[in-house]
């Protein structure tokens, strides 16, 4: 019973905190955001204010010769072309095998938009409708990433991994911090994420970083510097969103695959919210003076943390913090998470 109060405090708590900064003007594609891949799969029907991704079975099969430079060839087929194709060149599918004379690719269409600014700092979310039906071999994401002209990787994820029909979507996310990654989280969500939208959020500050759903904090990443944990902090970040094939691992570990008759894969995006510094310079104390660096973000209360707790203890499926195999020794970090 206690532990169920400190959730449903969490929750009103967090709720009563973070509406009180949503009322912002709401941004949009062409302004805000950029297609990064795969224009023709970016559709946004009111202006920009809805977003939706898609993942089509069309391909581009790119023929190459082996032995020579000679320019590719590319081919646009359906996934129903695959199979005559493949007694051909060799492909099957998703697979392709080198012969003497030319080998091939297949490249997926998926889609993805980055937002124009980068950000130091500060609290990004968006009301997310996820794919329908069976979604396996599915993934779609929306996460914050540092860019290529920094030398080392920053990301913080929500990765949704999709799944058969009738079976649960997994909510995964991961810290990269300074090149580290390799700290999933993965839980089933304690509702149906593709029946209607629903809110998914990341504050992060020089002190935490908090992952919310339906602005529940679900993970917490503190700085644990003085422990020699690495930590977000050095470079600004861009947030993406993006649906792609990525069936060779995220449903029961690739062996479910994509069932292409369902495609085109669709998951939608809206009421973007991105409170962050805008920075084009690297550097942790370009913006500090934010309410998202407020010092009731420095840190969650007891209570706060119990609701954590009795989250992760109901709905979550793997910790890299448990996982004894991976990580005999647990990270320092572990030990507050």
């Amino acid at each position: 019973m206690t532990t169920r109060k400190c959730s449903r405090n969490l929750l009103l708590t967090a709720f009563l905190l973070l509406t009180t900064y949503n009322a912002e003007a709401a941004p949009d594609i062409g302004t805000d955001f950029y297609v990064t891949w795969a224009d023709r799969l970016v559709e946004s029907p009111d202006g920009g204010k809805t977003i939706t991704l898609s993942l089509d079975y069309n391909s581009v099969i790119r023929i190459m010769k082996h032995r020579t430079g000679i320019a590719s060839q590319q081919l646009v087929l359906r996934a129903a072309d695959w199979t005559n194709l493949g007694s051909k060149v060799g492909c099957v599918q998703h697979l392709c095998v080198k012969f003497i004379s030319l080998n091939c690719k297949i490249e997926f269409a998926g889609s993805a938009i980055g937002t124009t600014n980068k950000y130091m700092f500060g609290y990004f979310s968006a009301d997310i409708k996820l794919v329908g039906g069976n979604s396996a071999g599915t993934l779609a994401t929306f996460y914050l990433k540092s860019i290529g002209e920094y030398a080392v990787h920053d990301e913080l994820d929500f990765e949704f991994l999709g799944n058969s029909s009738g079976q649960p979507y997994a909510l995964q996310t991961n810290v990269f911090a300074n090149d580290l990654g390799g700290r999933e989280q993965r839980m089933n969500l304690w509702f149906d994420p593709t029946a209607g939208f629903h809110n998914y959020a990341i504050l992060w500050n020089r002190h935490m970083i908090i992952f919310y759903v339906d602005s529940t904090p679900i993970r917490v990443f503190p700085n644990n510097n003085r422990l020699g944990v690495n930590y977000v902090q050095s470079n600004p970040m861009k947030l993406y969103s993006t649906i792609y094939n990525a069936d060779d691992w995220v449903t029961q570990g690739g062996k479910v695959k994509i069932d292409w008759r369902w495609a085109p894969f669709r998951v939608t995006f809206k009421n973007y919210n991105l409170q962050g510094c805008a920075s084009q310079m690297s550097g942790a104390t370009q913006c500090s003076t934010s309410w998202w660096d407020e010092p009731r973000y420095w840190s969650l209360t007891t209570g706060q943390y119990d609701g954590i707790k009795y989250i992760q203890q109901r709905y979550v499926t793997y910790n890299y913090c448990t996982d004894l195999r991976r990580n005999p020794t647990p990270p320092p970090e572990c030990a507050n998470t």
